[in-house]
């Protein structure tokens, strides 16, 4: 089963903001987008979501200040719809994506195309990084790698896993590969393999081949 891509299937993501480089791509993006404050009331319910800060771009800013649009949002929260199903229900039709980052209790409201999109490649952003922070090094990676195999490369080397196989201390995403290989330290992963299959397929493979040592 082919994974979809969570931003553009759901329509909310959630992020971490400390991961990104407010230089470039989706950190720069985030920079930018002015706090969103609203009436009184409605930030009573963000917070009940747990959302203490509020971002949007500037079209995000206009739908959040349609009161139509804002009393739907806030009766489905009110009657405990959780807050990703509740934003998709109530502005899937604007194209609008919710970034949430729980650790810092905040979120972002993203409507321009402009704005939107980088998200597109927010796990091969961030990927990279959080392999090195748990020792792995990405060592190779094919171009012909779609977003979605970057979200199924962040699903499956969680820290649980990388920790409980210490022995993976490089990994490589191959064109010339089909399936998985496992040699000298290096986990190799073909890239047809990678965008095409589920997280849990792509770990049950990596999890014979290394049965196999």
């Amino acid at each position: 089963m082919i994974s979809k891509l969570r931003v553009e299937h759901y329509r909310w993501l959630e992020i971490e903001v400390s991961r990104l480089n407010p230089l470039i791509g989706c950190g720069l993006v985030l920079s930018k987008i002015p706090r969103f404050y609203g009436s009184e009331s409605f930030h009573r319910v963000i917070e009940g979501y747990r959302i203490k800060k509020l971002y949007a771009d500037r079209i995000s800013q206009k739908l959040l200040n349609n009161e139509n649009i804002v009393e739907i949002f806030c009766k489905n929260a009110l009657s405990g719809i959780p807050l990703g199903e509740n934003f998709r229900t109530v502005f899937y039709n604007y194209h609008a994506i919710l970034l949430i980052d729980k650790h810092v209790e905040s979120a972002w409201i993203l409507t321009e195309a402009e704005n939107r999109l980088p998200f597109i490649n927010y796990y091969k952003e961030i990927v990279p990084k959080v392999l090195k922070e748990f020792g792995v090094i990405l060592s190779s990676i094919h171009p012909q790698v779609l977003p979605v195999g970057w979200q199924n490369l962040y699903d499956v080397f969680d820290e649980k896993f990388i920790k409980t196989h210490s022995e993976i201390k490089a990994l490589e995403i191959l064109s010339t590969l089909t399936d998985i290989r496992y040699r000298n330290y290096v986990l190799s992963i073909g890239v047809n393999l990678l965008n095409l299959s589920s997280p849990e397929i792509i770990k049950q493979k990596i999890l014979e081949v290394l049965s196999e040592l």
